[in-house]
């Protein structure tokens, strides 16, 4: 599927509001979210995975909002500060199990244009629509209906008690 071309004007607005509309609610700061802009078409934002234990770990999902309103933004985990993408084994790269068929999550992932790079797989992610995956009628990204809300809290559901079952890499332990 070809994303469709959207000015870089007309999507960093509908993304700054769309974010500004999420953020203004006061949830994501209760669900310990934060966002760190980088430029118009570019956020993270810091999100915790929780297990159930209780115990908690953040990580980084980088946004990107180049397609966004016809389409999704573009989401990957990455490191923190650097925003470079973890290998598949790395602290920064979440562990999910017995997930629902609508997700997938995938370290690396070959495109349809040959290259590989890591796939957050689902219907709220514009690399979604370039991967070799289909989906329902229902699940597919509605501009006017999903907005990056949708997306977010989406993982906030995929990063909890669960599917989440901690860090690829295991954290030390403090002594």
């Amino acid at each position: 599927m070809e994303l469709t071309e959207v000015d870089p004007e007309v999507a960093g607005r509908a993304f700054a509001r769309d974010l500004e509309r999420t953020w203004s609610t006061g949830r994501p700061e209760h669900l310990g979210w934060s966002r760190t802009r980088i430029d118009d078409l570019t956020t993270t934002i810091e999100m915790p995975a929780r297990l159930a234990d209780g115990k908690s770990h953040p990580y980084y999902l980088l946004l990107r909002a180049a397609h966004y309103g016809p389409h999704p933004v573009q989401v990957n985990f990455v490191l923190p500060e650097t925003w470079e993408i973890p290998a598949g084994t790395s602290r920064w790269f979440p562990r999910l199990e017995s997930l629902p068929p609508w997700f997938g999550l995938h370290a690396t992932y070959k495109f349809q244009d040959g290259s590989q790079r890591q796939l957050v797989c689902f219907s709220f992610n514009s690399d979604y629509y370039i991967s070799e995956h289909s989906c329902k009628a229902t699940e597919i990204w509605q501009q006017g209906r999903h907005t990056v809300a949708a997306t977010l809290y989406r993982l906030y559901e995929i990063l909890g008690p669960a599917y989440y079952r901690g860090p690829s890499q295991q954290l030390a332990e403090a002594a």
